[in-house]
């Protein structure tokens, strides 16, 4: 997935990257941001779980719009969206 970033805030390299990112790195982030902020609600993740093929349209946009969504829920929350971890996602080369 190629997650894009466009910002203002204080703290990033740049006001816009662009990165590739796998699954995993989602559920990483989720992870890091939950040990990170234990008393926020984090947006959930989409299902990992696959009943079709992995490569299915369908599946794929789905699972797409759950992440995008997940982003930027993380992204609009005032405390998240200055996480150490969610600079690392957004602008390490993966």
């Amino acid at each position: 997935y190629t997650v894009t970033t466009i910002t203002d805030l204080a703290g990033f390299k740049a006001g816009a990257a662009s990165v590739a990112r796998r699954f995993s790195d989602f559920t990483w982030l989720r992870g890091r941001l939950h040990a990170s902020f234990p008393g926020v609600i984090l947006y959930p993740l989409p299902e990992k779980v696959v009943t079709t093929s992995p490569f299915n349209p369908e599946f794929l946009e789905h699972r797409r719009a759950g992440l995008d969504v997940f982003m930027r829920k993380t992204c609009a929350h005032p405390a998240l969206r200055h996480a150490d971890d969610l600079k690392l996602f957004l602008e390490a080369a993966g």
